[in-house]
């Protein structure tokens, strides 16, 4: 992903996590907003990630691939949370 292009998507995500205190982690969310500028959130064999996020606090960090190309496009979504004390999740994501 070229470096427009991965602030255009980061801005999609930025939109998503805003608001940085949430109920559960907007995975879905993230996801979808990243899958409306043309990539997939994938897993290993390549097919679009479903799974879950466990723990009071975590990181992740997920393969994307161009649905123009096929291909994995060398960049990834980063996530990550930590629950708070009034029980919502703190939340940072962004596409490196």
């Amino acid at each position: 992903m070229k470096a427009a292009e991965k602030k255009k998507v980061n801005k999609a995500v930025v939109v998503v996590v805003d608001p940085i205190y949430f109920n559960e982690i907007p995975l879905p969310n993230i996801m979808e907003a990243i899958e409306g500028l043309g990539y997939l959130v994938v897993n290993e064999e390549h097919n679009r990630w479903s799974g879950f996020l466990c723990g009071r606090e975590g990181q992740a960090m997920f393969d994307i691939l161009s649905k123009e190309t096929g291909k994995l496009d060398h960049s990834n979504l980063r996530l990550s949370w930590h629950t708070i004390p009034s029980g919502r999740y703190e939340v940072l994501a962004y596409v490196a």
